[in-house]
């Protein structure tokens, strides 16, 4: 059996392994649920994917009100979680956390990807 090639890969073009971070919010109100996308960026290894993600979740955090920015703020102190995170990344597995405020919820996604090396 031969493998297929990728028609859509441009061959002239390296890419690399590397990791899709992003934060949506979602505000659930009844009949008109809403999306945001409040940010993507590439990263290079497991370790940079979780650090864009806490750094995204300390600028949210910073705009909750104390009781809503208590669980993020313990996330952000988790080092055990941390690794959890990095090691389903270097197994080339998603990680997400989901900041929950009423009716608005924050994701916080990394996910492997290829990363064009010139970008």
């Amino acid at each position: 059996m031969t493998a297929t090639p990728d028609v859509h890969a441009d061959p002239k073009v390296p890419t690399r392994q590397g990791y899709w971070c992003e934060c949506v919010a979602y505000f659930l109100e009844a009949g008109n649920p809403y999306v945001a996308h409040l940010g993507g960026h590439a990263t290079p290894s497991p370790w940079t994917a979780v650090m864009w993600l806490a750094q995204r979740a300390g600028h949210i955090a910073d705009q909750l009100d104390h009781p809503s920015a208590r669980p993020v703020r313990a996330w952000l102190e988790d080092g055990r979680e941390h690794a959890h995170a990095v090691a389903r990344l270097g197994r080339r597995e998603p990680y997400a956390f989901v900041i929950c405020t009423g009716q608005l919820r924050f994701t916080l996604s990394a996910s492997p990807t290829a990363i064009d090396r010139y970008a």
